[in-house]
């Protein structure tokens, strides 16, 4: 497989660092929010285990936002073919939570960028146009 442009592995490095802050958001925000989940219930086992529950969930966003920045980093910018073909489960990851999601306007902005990466990736035609011969 032809190597991608730079700047289509430096998409996903950025796609990853959004993930690192979403997931320290996840984890830290019974901290920030103490009261979050009482609109939900008063229960303070309840609200322990929602807040250990968004933990797990955060800690496995920053090592799925740490996963995306190496293999963007590595093998993705040598364009190794098993790179792109994990790449590619992005968007459709992402559409599937949007669609499943409540909150998922969150993911847009992830969504578009895997889609440009992705999108970038599977054209090499249009990442370089040889110049007309002009003869």
């Amino acid at each position: 497989m032809k190597r991608p442009p730079g700047w289509s592995s430096i998409v996903f490095v950025v796609m990853g660092v959004l993930l690192c802050l979403w997931g320290l958001s996840l984890f830290w925000l019974r901290e920030f929010q103490p009261d979050h989940w009482t609109w939900l219930t008063d229960d303070p086992e309840v609200l322990d285990y929602l807040s250990f529950a968004w933990k797990v969930a955060g800690i496995f966003t920053i090592a799925t936002g740490v996963l995306t920045i190496v293999v963007a980093a590595t093998a993705f910018r040598r364009g190794e073919r098993w790179a792109w073909l994990v790449f590619l489960g992005w968007p459709l990851l992402l559409v599937a939570l949007a669609a499943v999601l409540p909150w998922a306007s969150v993911l847009l902005p992830l969504l578009g960028a895997a889609a440009v990466g992705v999108l970038v990736a599977a054209f090499p035609q249009a990442r370089s146009v040889p110049p007309s011969g002009g003869d």
